[in-house]
């Protein structure tokens, strides 16, 4: 299953697990060094360790990120002015 790094809380990582709708903690420490917000992971789930981080699922990383800067780019193609004066 895939999880993705969404974000830091002091020594905590939150990982969102899209198959299951489900957000996980991990230890900081337990991350790859190199982890930023919206890196994804392949994880393992056992009863007996719960998840775990398999690797870093890097083609899921790229696919998700360069459709993220489509999607602000399309958006700021169609950026409109706003309506309401400043003072």
């Amino acid at each position: 299953m895939k999880g993705v790094l969404d974000r830091f809380e002091k020594n905590l990582a939150v990982i969102l697990i899209e198959e299951n709708n489900e957000e996980i903690t991990l230890e900081r420490n337990k991350l790859p060094d190199y982890s930023v917000p919206g890196i994804w992971f392949d994880l393992a789930y056992s009863p007996q360790y719960g998840y775990r981080i398999i690797a870093v699922n890097v083609a899921a990383t790229e696919e998700k990120s360069s459709a993220n800067a489509m999607l602000l780019e399309n958006l700021q193609k169609h950026k409109k002015g706003s309506k309401f004066k400043r003072e």
